[in-house]
């Protein structure tokens, strides 16, 4: 007997994980904003804009940027249209995308301050399957520093991608990075290639 998922069983999974995620942040970040005095800043590594982990997020970045926190954000996979408009809400943000495909083998993450963090899934897999692994590490400051860590080191190594101000002024390199693609693409498909 085979069992199948209806789209709206999945549309509740995504808006309860979501939900989750965004509870988890907010629980989070207020102990975090009253310990410290100075700008705060979330830290994600998401599979694509399409991502719980992006969703909640983008559910609670109009609070977080009231209370002068702000977020970067590393993607593995680019989007197809021009992401600025799809991700208005996240601002403040700065997004890089991770071009290297190795980076699918990795976990979605969330850094929420020095003592916080949140690991997901592969991100090869669908997130929003319902058995797909979840961390929720409060309190454990090695677990956010190794985070931190791993987030620094991708950002080194990505590529700019889209930058939204507070007055949502808007630095947005995704035609660039796609254009640069095809060029990659057209170099690696061209018979010359072939004799290297």
């Amino acid at each position: 007997m085979t069992m199948s998922t209806s789209h709206s069983d999945e549309t509740v999974r995504r808006e309860a994980k979501e939900g989750k995620i965004s509870t988890f942040i907010r629980d989070n970040i207020s102990i975090v904003h009253h310990a410290s005095a100075g700008a705060q800043e979330l830290l994600v590594v998401a599979a694509s804009t399409d991502s719980p982990v992006v969703g909640a997020l983008k559910a609670i970045m109009p609070e977080l940027s009231a209370a002068n926190i702000k977020a970067r954000m590393i993607l593995a996979m680019l989007p197809e249209d021009r992401p600025s408009e799809h991700l208005m809400s996240l601002a403040p943000i700065e997004i890089r995308w991770a071009c290297n495909p190795r980076l699918l083998d990795a976990h979605e993450e969330l850094v929420v301050g020095p003592l916080t963090s949140w690991t997901g899934d592969c991100m090869r897999r669908d997130p929003n399957k319902r058995d797909a692994y979840e961390s929720f590490n409060s309190g454990c400051a090695e677990a956010a520093g190794w985070a931190r860590i791993s987030f620094d080191r991708l950002w080194q190594a990505s590529e700019p991608l889209l930058s939204l101000g507070s007055d949502l002024e808007i630095e947005d390199h995704t035609a660039a990075l796609h254009a640069n693609l095809q060029l990659q693409r057209d170099r690696m498909s061209s018979p010359e290639s072939d004799h290297r």
